[in-house]
């Protein structure tokens, strides 16, 4: 007879080192939902994953767990955020051109001490919702990347970079970045991309200089593009062409690009960034209460892989990418968007394997598949998500953050019990309003 295992659910240490998982509803992103399924992790990788009587059976060396009532779902990567932007929550609502006028002077008073603790309020937000990789884009962004390393999160983290405008114009911040890249000093679940700012931020020979690094050291390229009328205007007065246009033609568009927004994009920009094998990155939340929502039935229309974002607090409060893929499943629907394009497959997608793929780690990261790494959530089913006939469906419109339950990053358990297993968060918290403190007094409020 095979002995009871132990319920993950009554499980009051966290467990630690390689595990057995047994009798999940898996959505693994890539194939069929997988009823009363098991998945073992070793050395921080998904070793199998079958029916829980095999996998069992072939597997009894590891601690095993009865995780029956838990729907498990690859880490959601969140591919554009500005994880210390928290400071400007609720403050961009209600803003015109809130970027050159609002961002960049209160970004002028940042330092890189403050970065750290200023991450942790939306990092800590992302965790609570599933996600388990950061796409974050920002100044002094080495101070992200610590808070991402000591959650024990993962993150392609990039340097924002601009000559033409923005709160630190100018080279110094490339040339201390390409320092920080040669001598690397994160964990390896921390890897770079180049971030220049936006086409109207950042001259020709600069972007072509950073197109040029990153591809030279296989890196993506991540990047604002397109994501206002502003730019749009300034770049056609400037430069006789479309952002995009613009981007192309400084070869910053390949197929490890992820162009943020575009919301102000035309039909001749689409084609160009289908053929360029772009990833769009796609912000609805945001976008919509900073201009309006980028084409999404375009991207769709044209074969362009999209991948999910929150952006950041001044202009979407919350890093919850469950409620960022349900938004999106439903705007696409209201353009019109074929079904088998906006089914729950396909926007599940945008939250994992397609960001993870823009941000240069779909080999590894995006869907739960032997030889992955074993980044997973796992979402408590309750009285509010029965019945589960369609488990695909229940995910993206009746399960939300309260649902997180555990989240595994490299097989570490980050989340156990709806609670960081790494840091306090009152520690975090404490850091945070201090580093929010220090902030508003450099701006004398």
């Amino acid at each position: 007879m095979t002995a009871k295992l132990p319920r993950l659910d009554a499980a009051k240490k966290v467990p630690k080192g390689d595990l057995l998982l047994c009798g999940l509803t898996m959505i693994p992103g890539v194939g069929p939902v997988q009823r009363n399924a098991a998945v073992a992790i070793k050395s921080g990788r998904l070793s199998a994953i079958g029916p829980s009587a095999e996998v069992r059976a072939r597997h009894q060396d590891l601690s095993a767990f009865d995780a029956h009532g838990y729907t498990a779902i690859p880490g959601l990567v969140n591919a554009h955020t500005h994880a210390a932007m928290g400071f400007f929550r609720g403050l961009g609502h209600g803003q015109d051109e809130m970027i050159e006028s609002f961002f960049f002077p209160a970004e002028k008073s940042l330092t890189p001490e403050l970065l750290e603790p200023l991450a942790y309020s939306y990092l800590y937000g992302g965790l609570l919702s599933g996600s388990t990789t950061f796409g974050d884009h920002y100044y002094h962004v080495a101070g992200v990347a610590k808070a991402i390393d000591r959650l024990g999160l993962r993150g392609v983290v990039g340097e924002t970079v601009a000559d033409l405008g923005g709160a630190f114009p100018g080279r110094k911040g490339w040339e201390e970045w390409q320092r920080t890249i040669e001598r690397w000093p994160f964990s390896s679940r921390l890897s770079p991309s180049i971030a220049p700012h936006a086409a109207d931020t950042v001259s020709p020979s600069l972007l072509r200089e950073l197109a040029t690094f990153a591809h030279s050291h296989h890196l993506p390229l991540h990047l604002h593009l397109s994501q206002s009328s502003g730019e749009r205007l300034r770049v056609l007065k400037r430069e006789g062409c479309t952002p995009v246009a613009y981007a192309e033609r400084c070869g910053a568009l390949t197929s490890k690009t992820l162009a943020v927004h575009l919301v102000t994009v035309d039909s001749d920009d689409l084609y160009i960034l289908a053929r360029s094998g772009v990833t769009a990155g796609h912000c609805p939340a945001s976008q919509i209460v900073y201009e309006r929502l980028s084409p999404i039935d375009g991207f769709l229309k044209h074969g362009i892989p999209v991948a999910l974002g929150t952006d950041c607090a001044a202009s979407n409060d919350s890093a919850d990418l469950l409620a960022e893929m349900r938004l999106t499943a439903l705007l696409a629907a209201d353009r019109g968007v074929p079904l088998a394009q906006r089914g729950p497959a396909e926007i599940l997608r945008m939250g994992t394997l397609n960001g993870a793929v823009g941000l240069g780690l779909g080999d590894d990261l995006g869907s739960l598949e032997e030889g992955k790494a074993a980044d997973m959530v796992l979402l408590a089913n309750d009285l509010t998500t029965e019945p589960d006939e369609r488990p695909e469906v229940n995910v993206l419109f009746s399960h939300a953050s309260r649902n997180v339950r555990h989240v595994l990053v490299d097989g570490r358990f980050v989340l156990f019990h709806s609670q960081p297993t790494l840091m306090s968060v009152s520690d975090m918290r404490a850091a945070y309003l201090e580093a929010v403190s220090a902030i508003y007094r450099r701006l004398g409020r």
